[in-house]
């Protein structure tokens, strides 16, 4: 679904039904709103209709989907353990969703020109004998792309140390 008008209203319920679906590619739909409602005005809040956040959960399948350009806020949807491809680019995403770091498949992961300012740090909290080991964090990128976010200098520090684990 490419350069749409598509809204919140024009999803079938059914659409979750849809078992099988592997790839979702809905891209350039700026008036559907996927998780929280935002809107770049607050004296006029866009009108959503149903969440799709619960109908892409039941997707169980997707191996690859692409949001970019939609008015993705937030996105909680952790029983897609199969993605290896997830677009979020061009949306309103102020956060990577936790469950995303964790995807034991993903292997392409952008999430470009959003609003993210923090980066997950690449290690749990120390454990009982103070020693802190590095977390499967992205533990099958091969292609990570997060240019155009105004990212604290703590994000870059974090993201950094991934990196360097990850050589």
């Amino acid at each position: 679904i490419i350069n749409s008008c598509l809204t919140n209203n024009g999803i079938p319920k059914s659409f979750g039904t849809l078992k099988n679906l592997e790839s979702l590619t809905i891209y350039n739909a700026p008036h559907l709103v996927i998780g929280d409602s935002i809107t770049p005005n607050a004296r006029q809040p866009l009108r959503t209709g149903p969440d799709i956040v619960p109908l892409l959960d039941k997707l169980t399948n997707l191996r690859a989907l692409d949001l970019a350009g939609t008015s993705v806020g937030s996105l909680d949807t952790p029983s897609l353990q199969k993605l290896r491809h997830l677009n979020l680019s061009y949306t309103y995403l102020t956060v990577i969703p936790e469950w995303v770091y964790y995807l034991p498949e993903l292997d392409y992961f952008a999430a470009e020109e959003c609003y993210i300012q923090h980066f997950l740090a690449p290690t749990y909290p120390p454990d009982a004998e103070g020693l802190v080991k590095p977390t499967g964090i992205f533990p099958a990128i091969e292609a990570l792309y997060l240019g155009g976010n105004p990212m604290t200098d703590q994000a870059v520090q974090n993201l950094e140390a991934l990196l360097r684990l990850r050589a």
